[in-house]
């Protein structure tokens, strides 16, 4: 979004780039049954290597997900106000969500990748969504 910005703004065409949290719409609302219709159609093996409490974990953390949901009108909110304002919206990238959204995302954005991806894997660990065999699909491939 930035290089469309930049490559845009001689012509003095605004681009904002608007990134919601999760918003209380029907598709968050229904993720556990498209998760289930998707562990269906998987393969022996990929059910194997994840393992059933990667389903259970997927459905705890689908739930609990769009409990913490953001009301999906802070979306259209946003995205009209950001139209509206005059010259344009005051930030490139407008955040939407919750205050702590934002702060996780800066952290995210500044810290190094390794801690990030530490941080990322513990907590895919604790919501059961790490695959329980990940090698298993080194081993299909040799076969």
């Amino acid at each position: 979004m930035d290089t469309l910005r930049v490559e845009l703004s001689p012509w003095e065409i605004d681009v904002s780039m608007l990134e919601p949290f999760y918003a209380k719409t029907p598709l968050v609302a229904s993720a556990h049954s498209v998760l289930d219709r998707v562990w269906q159609s998987a393969d022996a093996q990929t059910q194997k290597m994840y393992g059933p409490q990667f389903v259970q974990g997927l459905h705890t953390h689908s739930k609990e997900l769009y409990k913490r949901s953001m009301p999906s009108q802070w979306v259209v909110d946003a995205t009209i106000n950001a139209i509206r304002k005059q010259g344009g919206a005051r930030k490139a990238r407008i955040l939407i969500g919750f205050w702590w959204v934002g702060t996780l995302i800066r952290l995210q954005e500044w810290s190094p990748s390794w801690i990030v991806d530490f941080f990322t894997k513990l907590i895919m660990k604790r919501l059961g969504t790490w695959p329980s065999d990940p090698f298993l699909l080194k081993d299909a491939k040799r076969d």
